[in-house]
């Protein structure tokens, strides 16, 4: 936006009034001074937009993307002289505050049972993620992790996934866990792994629990009980 030339003689000092149209329908105006040191020229004088930023704040409270503005953004300008480049802002941005929820709701799984256990155990809990740099991440079984990290079995309900020594807990073992760190719960095993094969030749018990990695933490606990319900589907 180009403002009306100041043809001001010697070193007067000219007022130059400069409008801006607000995001609101409205106008405001600002008094800059500029100083003319060559009668024989008119300043060289441009208003310039000044872009507002935005700043992002997470509330794990709301629902995930959920997305909400606490303070709206406004542009801001100034007035360039071009002759020797000095500046002067007239209207300073305001930051545009966005909130963004990321709480999950995450299914109830279940961790109660009358089944009787058929065997238990002592051993290693890990977890590994959905693959969060991927689109697809599948168990070996053909779940696909980035759908869900739960599964949903007609006889014990909604149970966490998990990787295990398919020559001891085939696939569609259903698995009590307690002691973990994420708390006590039912789990399917679906999945397996190289290094969970070796441990349980070497008589011990590794199980890998497949968990979200937008909204889950990895741990690893060693002293954690697994109960056997099911064996296989």
């Amino acid at each position: 936006m180009n403002l009306y030339l100041l043809n001001l003689v010697g070193k007067w000092i000219g007022i130059l009034f400069v409008s801006g149209l607000s995001f609101f329908g409205g106008y405001t105006e600002k008094e800059v001074k500029a100083v003319n040191t060559n009668k024989n020229r008119s300043l060289n004088l441009t208003t310039e937009w000044i872009a507002h930023s935005t700043e992002v704040r997470y509330n794990d409270q709301k629902p995930n993307g959920e997305q909400t503005v606490l303070v709206e953004g406004i542009d801001g300008y100034l007035v360039r002289n071009h002759d020797n480049n000095e500046i002067k802002i007239v209207k300073n941005p305001v930051t545009e505050v966005v909130e963004i929820g990321t709480y999950v709701q995450k299914p109830v799984v279940t961790t109660v049972s009358n089944v009787a256990t058929a065997s238990s155990y002592t051993g290693k809990l890990t977890m590994y993620t959905n693959c969060p740099n991927r689109s697809v991440c599948k168990t070996s079984s053909g779940h696909n992790l980035k759908d869900s990290v739960y599964y949903t079995d007609q006889s014990f309900g909604t149970v966490r996934i998990l990787s295990a020594a398919l020559n001891a807990f085939p696939k569609g073992t259903i698995v009590e866990v307690s002691g973990a760190s994420v708390g006590n719960f039912y789990g399917i095993v679906l999945d397996t792994g190289g290094s969970m094969q070796k441990a349980w030749s070497s008589g011990n018990v590794w199980m890998d629990l497949a968990i979200d990695a937008s909204t889950e933490k990895a741990y690893t606990d060693k002293h954690v009980t697994f109960n056997i319900k099911r064996y296989g589907f």
